[in-house]
């Protein structure tokens, strides 16, 4: 029961017994009964209910006292419980606290290892870079001295593109009279080769009969520095007296290749071991020091030619450059192809030969 429930009981009796005790006061509660004064039945009703009310009060105070000593006794209990409660916590947070600092000193010492685990994967890392480093310039080297430039077995295969033209078209026309062309490259010993007595082949003929090819090639790191200047010769030719050629295993071949359509391109070829050149200017060891070098390459014409090329009253044959490969044995050494109509360098005047082109070189 709740202290309220006992404070109104307790109020009840008190407040019964004060309004009896004010009652009694006022009222006599005895009769005369055979000459003596005894208490009527109010008076002891009026007892009865004090002593009830003065029972119910002492009951009260009885009970409330007993429900306190109980409700102090379950405070202690929770009170010694709650103490005992944190005392474990206080241990447990002793304990919690010293796994942490000996966490973070494991962190601490996991750190230290990290930190020289990355110091030691830097200096790994450089070694590898330098080892890498090492290996390619050795491979580089390997490279250069596996290919050197050198005359043995050294030849040019040269293609030059005539495109479809009128200048073409009596050759064109004469070839389909006798046949026309096969399917297989036309030599200089067959009738089909263009024949310079015929004057409307006069052009063609002289082209397909030219002499030489020259390549500079041009380092744009070193500006008018030719690296290397090569002459593969078709022909006979004394426009280049400097060069110096083998006097062995020397060979040109030339050859004509064209469609059965009666239509151009005509292809014009030319594979020579008839090789020299010039290399004072900046000796070269490897054929791949010419690794980011671009071509000049001019086309020469039989020394009769010039005159006819350089006349501006006749029409000029069309024709450029396709491609320039050179090859020792079964290796391809270089390529020199994506030609433009123009020199690698600015024009000198009178420096230059006519029909000179620009071209990519790409070393293998």
């Amino acid at each position: 029961m709740s202290d309220g429930f006992y404070f109104a009981l307790k109020l009840i009796a008190a407040t019964v017994s004060g309004v009896y005790g004010f009652y009694a006061t006022i009222t006599d509660f005895r009769v005369e009964r055979n000459g003596q004064k005894v208490l009527s039945r109010k008076g002891y009703l009026g007892l009865a209910l004090l002593v009830v009310s003065t029972a119910v009060s002492l009951s009260t105070d009885i009970s409330k006292d007993s429900l306190d000593k109980k409700t102090a006794e379950k405070t202690e209990r929770e009170l010694t419980t709650l103490i005992d409660k944190g005392n474990d916590l206080q241990t447990k947070l002793g304990q919690t606290s010293a796994d942490l600092q000996q966490q973070v000193k494991e962190s601490q010492g996991i750190s230290v290892k990290l930190d020289q685990t990355r110091t030691n994967l830097d200096t790994t890392r450089g070694s590898i870079k330098e080892n890498v480093a090492t290996t390619i310039a050795v491979l580089n080297q390997t490279r250069r001295i596996l290919s050197p430039i050198t005359r043995a077995g050294l030849t040019l295969d040269i293609e030059i593109w005539v495109p479809d033209q009128p200048l073409i078209r009596a050759y064109f026309d004469r070839v389909s009279r006798g046949g026309g062309f096969p399917d297989d490259y036309v030599k200089p010993t067959d009738g089909r080769f263009p024949d310079e007595r015929r004057p409307e082949e006069r052009e063609l003929a002289q082209l397909a009969n030219f002499t030489a090819v020259n390549i500079a090639f041009v380092a744009h790191d070193l500006p008018w520095l030719h690296r290397l200047f090569l002459h593969g010769q078709c022909g006979v030719s004394n426009r280049n007296p400097f060069l110096r050629y083998p006097s062995i295993n020397t060979s040109f071949e030339r050859k004509i290749l064209a469609s059965r359509t009666g239509k151009g391109p005509i292809i014009l070829e030319c594979v020579t071991s008839y090789v020299g050149w010039d290399e004072k200017r900046q000796p070269l060891a490897s054929w791949l020091d010419l690794e980011g070098t671009d071509a000049d390459v001019s086309v020469e014409l039989p020394d009769d030619a010039f005159a006819t090329q350089e006349d501006a009253s006749r029409p000029q044959l069309e024709y450029h450059l396709h491609e320039v490969v050179a090859r020792q044995g079964e290796d391809e050494r270089f390529d020199v192809s994506a030609f433009s109509e123009q020199p690698c360098e600015k024009e000198e005047k009178g420096k230059r030969e006519k029909h000179s082109y620009c071209g990519k070189v790409f070393v293998y």
